[in-house]
């Protein structure tokens, strides 16, 4: 212990002890009462080195799904904010979290075999697309780490399960386990890892597990390179697509006065120039809310046709929806969205 540690630590001591130590006459000691002073300074170096160099001091991280607040934990949970069907449609967010702790500096996430999307609700981080490994530097603005998102999207078993007479049953475990480690740096420069383990359930739900990981040397995808960052305008430009929403009979389905009722939609057609994106994901923000933080994720659809996708307009039929309606296609490096489409649901009409 170096005399800067001993003297912090010294300084939380009361100042009447210290005093009395100081004034303190010295008498003739019994064997008995040196060796009761021995233990003393034993336990008070014990109590001080625990002071010191306990790991848990700032170093203390824990990890909430998004929608639920439900905390991430080592005897894990499962998760139904989101699920993926035999027909490899996701729905929702199968695993979106946050992470929370203090003086958190930065966070090298590194996923194995799906992609995670990292989402700053505050718009003042950089963001980098659907990739596999990057860093986020956290800063010391703790009431801003609830806002750092970041959505598992499992695109390998979408692309599996896309093949011709697949099930979510027919996949190996290896397909439909997947892990994400985070190696976790403070600001006082001390650091930890933690993963998140990742199993899809044969009825497309998720279940998954949060604790201390140590890097092994199987394990590969940790030394990937990071992704560089993208600039917002770029990754969040609007771009030509079309989107035609058609009933049940195959008629398109046109606004009232500015309005989609949405029990007449069945389906939703999203066409596109060029080479087909990776992912097209369907998204809702509530009226009276206008915020990112109130935003539904609906739906993603991986990819195979050449320049559309076919979305199910079944997540817009509930009651008391009211809201705005936005499709955004991926292309790895960038997205394109579409303009916001106001949808209601409304029986009666």
């Amino acid at each position: 212990m170096n005399a800067l540690k001993f003297s912090n630590v010294l300084g939380k001591v009361n100042n009447k002890y210290i005093i009395e130590a100081v004034t303190y006459k010295r008498k003739k000691k019994t064997s008995w009462m040196k060796w009761g002073a021995m233990a003393a300074c034993l336990c008070l170096v014990a109590v001080l080195a625990v002071s010191v160099f306990s790991p848990f001091g700032g170093m203390v991280v824990t990890a909430y799904a998004y929608g639920t607040d439900q905390e991430l934990t080592a005897a894990g949970a499962t998760f139904t904010t989101g699920t993926l069907n035999d027909n490899g449609e996701l729905t929702g967010h199968p695993l979106m979290f946050h992470l929370a702790g203090e003086h958190i500096d930065t966070v090298r996430f590194s996923c194995q075999n799906g992609q995670i999307n990292f989402v700053d609700l505050t718009e003042q981080r950089d963001e980098y697309g659907f990739a596999q490994n990057f860093t986020v530097f956290y800063g010391d603005d703790e009431s801003d780490y609830s806002s750092l998102l970041i959505d598992w999207v499992p695109s390998n078993i979408i692309e599996a399960l896309k093949a011709d007479n697949t099930t979510i049953s027919d996949l190996s475990e290896d397909v439909r386990h997947d892990i994400i480690v985070m190696e976790i740096t403070f600001a006082n420069s001390s650091s930890i890892t933690k993963a998140i383990v990742i199993s899809l359930e044969t009825d497309g739900t998720i279940h998954a597990t949060f604790d201390d990981y140590t890097v092994l040397a199987s394990d590969d995808f940790v030394n990937r390179a990071d992704s560089a960052s993208i600039p917002r305008d770029t990754l969040y430009k609007q771009g030509e697509m079309t989107v035609i929403f058609y009933d049940n009979n195959g008629n398109e389905v046109l606004p009232e006065a500015n309005w989609y009722i949405t029990k007449d939609i069945d389906k939703i057609v999203v066409q596109w120039n060029g080479r087909a994106p990776d992912l097209v994901q369907m998204f809702f923000t509530p009226a009276g809310t206008e915020t990112a933080k109130q935003m539904d994720f609906l739906k993603t659809e991986a990819i195979n046709a050449e320049n559309k996708a076919v979305l199910s307009a079944d997540s817009l039929h509930r009651d008391s929806l009211m809201g705005h309606l936005q499709i955004v296609i991926n292309f790895g490096s960038n997205t394109i969205q579409s303009e916001l489409y106001n949808v209601i649901y409304d029986p009666e009409e």
